[in-house]
């Protein structure tokens, strides 16, 4: 882990938006161990940054804003490659069950 030391909390939202920045490009490019490497750093950072004075400052909440949107995009990127997976296991699924299928009827013949 990669842990920089955070003075405030303007810091620590930035620090957090770059790290999902990353994660986001990771999961675009289907690099998903790399998504997962950069979790513990994260986790890492946002509880630090939980126990900093200044969450109410307004100017901060643009960067909260930016923040949940990395979030949400990052969900949705996971859901869609999870919803790919599932329905290539699928197609697997039935191709290997067609094959058997086709190995029981030509042994009989």
């Amino acid at each position: 882990m990669n842990a920089q030391p955070i003075e405030n909390l303007s810091q620590a939202l930035d620090r957090i938006e770059s790290l999902l920045a990353r994660q986001v490009a990771c999961a675009k490019n289907g690099d998903y161990t790399a998504v997962l490497a950069l979790e513990p750093e994260l986790k890492s950072t946002l509880e630090r940054a939980s126990a900093l004075p200044g969450g109410a400052q307004p100017e901060l909440q643009m960067s909260l804003h930016r923040i949940d949107a990395l979030r949400r995009e990052l969900e949705l990127i996971l859901a869609q490659q999870r919803q790919e997976l599932t329905e290539q296991l699928a197609r697997i699924r039935r191709g290997k069950g067609t094959l058997r299928a086709y190995r029981n009827n030509s042994t009989h013949i």
